[in-house]
């Protein structure tokens, strides 16, 4: 077969073959490699014909479930490499990591939410503020050179300082530098590890009030090795291997005694932070409390009748296994996940602390900080 020949019928399984095979085969409602729901496929009505919103729609829908989209997105990911990108779908792949790209933000975003948790310490009592950098500011020495990113640590500082005074800023930024040798964030996933929150939990007693534990009171279990993140998600690139997984075991007396999980419809209860069904699944990070939810309620053995109100992304969540030897009860609340007033679930008078603890790519991109006004 000559090259002409062949043109023609790659042209033509690109151009029909393949839309028509999207199309008739069985469709997935969740993708496991990138671990999200797929598009649906929009009703054409009268409307969203017009303002585009079908076409939009229609779009993402033939995108999500394109087939052969895995392969498709793993070869694209080896051709631009051997293109010489270094930046893929707003990933950074160097010699032994991935790293997200953290643009410079929407300033208004970015004061509208500050001026949001400003106003919320004004009217509370002891409220602390941790903005955790993610690992492009950590090891921003991999990256290529010039690579248009924010510098987390001036921002953090500049972030910090509009807070106000009854905002009480943690500096984990400086601890997490001065650990970068160690295993503080994942190589395929924009969280930090156990060891990076341990790291920042340890740097957070002073302004907390708590003398923080050392590594000796917890016992560690590598619980998998098997981890492939959100970033390897994104790029499904294959060379720089897989991740593990430790959770920290208090070794006290003072355990959890009950995990609420509020999911506004309903309200679950559990035994443990470690939900460990998660490990046999693609998410494994959401082995540390779950996946997202509107609230999670850890309350634990102790009986010291402090209580702790978290304002958080995801970042909070493997950090929560640290703070369980100080606290009688420990609320998570995601924004995100919360439709108008936060106090539907919880009334933060209940609360003798508060914490926001954010990384810096969720608060920069996040408008759901905002919501805290709702309930003022």
């Amino acid at each position: 077969m000559n090259a002409k020949k062949l043109s023609v019928i790659l042209f033509f399984v690109l151009l029909f073959l393949l839309p028509i095979l999207t199309f008739v085969l069985p469709k997935k409602t969740f993708s496991e490699s990138e671990n999200r729901v797929l598009t649906t496929m929009p009703a054409p009505t009268l409307d969203n014909i017009t303002d585009k919103k079908f076409m939009n729609g229609f779009e993402g829908y033939f995108s999500d479930h394109f087939v052969l989209r895995d392969q498709w997105i793993a070869a694209k990911t080896q051709v631009e490499l051997a293109a010489g990108k270094k930046e893929i779908g707003g990933v950074f792949l160097t010699k032994d990591r991935m790293m997200e790209d953290v643009s410079k933000p929407d300033q208004t975003l970015v004061d509208k939410n500050l001026a949001a948790i400003k106003t919320y310490a004004d009217r509370h009592s002891s409220v602390s503020v941790l903005l955790a950098p993610t690992s492009a500011e950590i090891y921003k020495d991999e990256l290529p050179p010039n690579a248009p990113v924010l510098d987390q640590s001036a921002w953090i500082a500049s972030a910090y300082e509009k807070l106000g005074a009854n905002a009480h800023p943690i500096d984990a930024v400086s601890a997490l530098h001065k650990a970068k040798n160690k295993e503080i964030y994942y190589r395929t996933d924009h969280h930090w590890t156990s060891l990076g929150a341990f790291t920042a939990y340890q740097a957070s007693g002073d302004v907390l009030g708590f003398t923080p534990l050392s590594a000796s009171a917890f016992e560690v279990e590598r619980a998998s090795d098997q981890f492939l993140g959100t970033l390897y998600s994104k790029t499904l690139y294959n060379g720089i291997g897989k991740d593990s997984i430790d959770l920290y075991h208090y070794q006290d007396d003072n355990a959890v005694s009950e995990v609420v999980v509020n999911a506004g419809s309903k309200k679950s209860s559990y035994q443990s932070i470690y939900f460990r069904d998660f490990l046999d699944k693609k998410d494994k990070y959401s082995v540390f409390l779950g996946s997202n939810q509107p609230v999670v309620t850890v309350k634990t053995g102790n009986k010291n009748g402090k209580k702790l109100l978290i304002f958080k992304d995801s970042y909070a969540h493997c950090y929560a296994q640290f703070l369980i030897p100080h606290y009688e009860e420990i609320a998570l609340v995601d924004l995100r996940y919360i439709n108008g007033s936060y106090e539907k679930y919880l009334e933060s008078s209940d609360y003798d602390q508060t914490l926001f603890l954010y990384n810096v790519s969720t608060f920069t991109t996040d408008n759901s900080i905002q919501k805290l006004a709702l309930a003022q």
